[in-house]
């Protein structure tokens, strides 16, 4: 035997089994359903009625003659400052 044969063999790293391979994959980003499904429709269509009638209304209570501003300039007031409260709880909001 030469002084070769007394050395450890030399290992080599073979290519893992792709069965044992252990892959971290990105986290799952939440699914959304379509703006035109079933689920979002059914979600939207109430809120859209009760904000057409809450417009109507409060357009109603301040439409006479001789108004110092358009009845629709209290209208949008009153939705900026809604949008703008919903806005300030947003994670509470997003939480129901």
């Amino acid at each position: 035997m030469s002084a070769s044969s007394h050395e450890t063999p030399i290992e080599l790293e073979l290519e893992p089994d792709l069965a044992q391979v252990t892959t971290t994959s990105a986290p799952r980003r939440p699914s959304y359903a379509s703006p035109t499904s079933f689920e979002a429709l059914t979600l939207l269509i109430p809120g859209t009625v009760l904000g057409l009638l809450a417009r109507l209304g409060v357009e109603h209570l301040d439409s006479y003659p001789n108004a110092a501003i358009f009845s629709l300039a209290w209208v949008q007031g009153l939705g900026c400052v809604a949008m703008g409260a919903a806005l300030g709880q947003k994670i509470t909001l997003t939480k129901l």
